[in-house]
């Protein structure tokens, strides 16, 4: 095997060349495996997801890569292709270079003896980011079906029993924190800890944050905290007699708005911790804390699944090949299926761009052009719309050849990521219940209503209403009426602004509300938040007509239905702000604060806080 770097010498080694490097460019790895197990050959792909070098690879038991959970899995597949010549699939785990792992899906097929020795060649694509996202999706569906049946208690265990699975942590642990913020209480273990490891004393013991250890430097910092070292850590603190010993520890806070309501923390995981630890330890707390009160979110989930089943298989991959002087490609069967059109197809770069959607053709069309041109290489995210009227998400690759005249590339079908991506972005920015922005979008829409007023000299108006008297409804008739309440209370919110605004639900039934582009005089926009606040608050304090249905959703009520009369109110408190001068913080905590006001002087009313001028402007 010549290095990838040497050009060919003669026409018979242009197609070695030509075929070595669209083996080695392939985004998925290959190896050919001898009868034995040895691996014979690989590409550089194969051998960057092992984190070896090619020829290290060469003669070893490709079994030695792989996690001793999963050699039964490899021997089987092994097995079966040395007897019976099938294709093979499976998925397991691959040990890296440096003891790290991950996940690949194995196709197996049976190639020609070579010297009258049997052997078989090895498709390996990385699924770890898939097996995360799915594992992480399954657990908060579990989890969410799990609160509507369990104690807060129980959620909170199975939490830290989740959190615990996906970092593969030995230890867990939950506390909440007063409003106070200075006082933890309602100590809980995941299950393991307490089993194993753990009998310090636990559940509604209170203690100051400021006698607590390390751990709880999240609280201090406000954001998440990693100790990869925790027993050289020199401001460390003593541990509890009983309490489990502990190597390494991160630990999470819980945030709503600016106060920390809990924090969330697990240890021991044999390696550091890391971001993408963070990431999912803090997924899983908000869930835990929300998940009693967001009833519906266990449809949402349930919808997750059924995406997350439809992208359980493998991105298809394609490769092609273009004649610059004569513009004919040839392509692999995958992209022939790609395009669902039947494989006497004779391809040319024109029928190529035909199957791209209207507005991505000049995308492609310049891509091309400089690839042939100027040998720039491409990488593009387009729309095709497939022989059959199917559209489909496709990744284009292309990598010139100027000295031989060739393009050579692969096109991957990504509809199925895609729309796991969309659905991943719909549920962390977008409530579940009422389809409203949740606290984490609007957050971005303030800081970007911000930097509007800013460049335009123009008011904005931040407006937080909370419903009066919405717990009578949720206790005389349960969840059931208090989520139909909810879904029209943000109905009729939407109702009252311009499709410039933003309403968002915060959470329970609190509400926020952006309004940007007010006047550019404090007086004249302050006029105009107050109109919409108390168009707001006329429209909330409309008797609702909630019916619950018995028996599935219908146009008509039926003599089953309930049929419930409720008036509710709201306490409205509003802020008008210009550009930057104070913080998104110091809004919401005013806004927050009006609202309070407005509760305190009878409800169903509407009250303004000014932003003060003691508060130093935002750096």
């Amino acid at each position: 095997m010549t290095g990838q770097d040497e050009g060919p010498t003669n026409s018979g080694d242009e197609d070695a060349w030509v075929g070595q490097s669209f083996y080695d460019l392939a985004p998925v790895g290959f190896c050919t495996i001898s009868a034995s197990g040895l691996i014979q050959q690989t590409n550089l792909t194969a051998a960057a997801l092992l984190g070896f070098t090619r020829d290290s690879l060469i003669h070893q038991p490709f079994a030695h890569f792989i996690d001793p959970e999963d050699q039964n899995t490899f021997s089987l597949m092994h097995q079966r292709i040395m007897e019976t010549g099938a294709p093979q699939d499976c998925e397991l785990r691959l040990l890296r270079h440096g003891g790290t792992r991950l996940w690949a899906r194995l196709q197996a097929i049976a190639a020609p003896a070579q010297d009258g020795a049997a052997r078989f060649h090895i498709v390996l694509s990385d699924i770890t980011e898939r097996k995360k996202t799915e594992a992480l999706l399954q657990a908060s569906l579990r989890l969410s079906q799990y609160g509507l049946t369990h104690s807060l208690d129980e959620v909170l265990t199975k939490t830290l029993d989740e959190a615990e699975l996906l970092t593969a942590s030995k230890i867990g642990f939950f506390h909440f924190l007063e409003a106070d913020q200075k006082t933890l209480w309602m100590q809980t273990w995941s299950t393991r800890t307490l089993k194993e490891m753990c009998t310090a004393e636990g559940t509604m013991r209170h203690y100051s944050v400021e006698q607590a250890g390390v751990w709880v430097d999240c609280i201090r910092e406000h954001r998440a905290v990693i100790h990869n070292d925790y027993p050289n850590l020199p401001h460390r603190k003593g541990l509890p007699l009983g309490h489990a010993p502990v190597t390494r520890e991160l630990v999470v806070p819980i945030l709503r708005g600016d106060t920390i309501v809990g924090i969330i923390g697990v240890g021991n995981k044999p390696t550091d911790y890391d971001e993408k630890d963070v990431q999912t330890v803090s997924r899983l707390a908000d869930l835990a804390w929300d998940v009693v009160a967001t009833r519906r979110a266990e449809e949402a989930l349930k919808q997750s699944l059924k995406l997350l089943a439809e992208t359980e298989r493998i991105g298809r991959v394609g490769g092609w090949e273009l004649d610059i002087d004569t513009g004919k490609q040839t392509w692999t069967e995958e992209v022939y299926r790609i395009h669902e059109v039947d494989a006497d197809l004779d391809p040319t770069v024109e029928r190529g761009i035909n199957f791209y959607v209207p507005e991505s053709r000049p995308l492609v069309e310049e891509a091309v052009r400089k690839a042939v041109n100027h040998g720039e290489p491409f990488n593009f995210e387009a729309d095709i719309i497939t022989a059959k009227g199917n559209r489909r998400q496709v990744q284009a690759i292309g990598r010139p050849d100027l000295e031989h005249r060739r393009i050579y590339g692969f096109l991957q079908d990504i509809t199925e990521r895609k729309q796991l991506e969309e659905k991943v972005r719909q549920m962390a920015f977008y409530d579940v219940l009422t389809d409203l922005p949740n606290r984490r979008m609007m957050l971005d829409r303030l800081n970007h209503a911000m930097s509007v007023s800013k460049r335009a000299g123009r008011y904005g108006a931040m407006i937080f209403l909370d419903l009066d008297n919405f717990k009578p409804l949720n206790d005389a008739y349960g969840h059931a009426a208090g989520d139909l309440l909810l879904q029209e209370a943000a109905a009729r919110l939407t109702s009252c602004v311009r499709e410039i605004d933003i309403v968002s639900r915060f959470g329970g039934d609190e509400f926020a509300v952006l309004i940007s582009e007010l006047a550019t005089d404090q007086v004249e926009s302050t006029t105009q938040a107050g109109s919409i606040a108390e168009k707001i608050r006329i429209k909330l304090a409309e008797p609702y007509r909630l019916v619950l249905r018995h028996e599935g959703d219908r146009d008509s009520v039926s003599e089953a239905d309930t049929t419930i009369e409720h008036r509710c109110t709201a306490s409205i408190g509003v802020v008008v702000f210009l550009g930057h001068a104070y913080s998104q913080e110091q809004i919401l905590r005013l806004a927050d604060v009006a609202m309070y006001q407005a509760k305190e002087n009878g409800r169903n009313s509407v009250r303004f806080c000014q932003l003060p001028t003691r508060l130093a402007a935002k750096p």
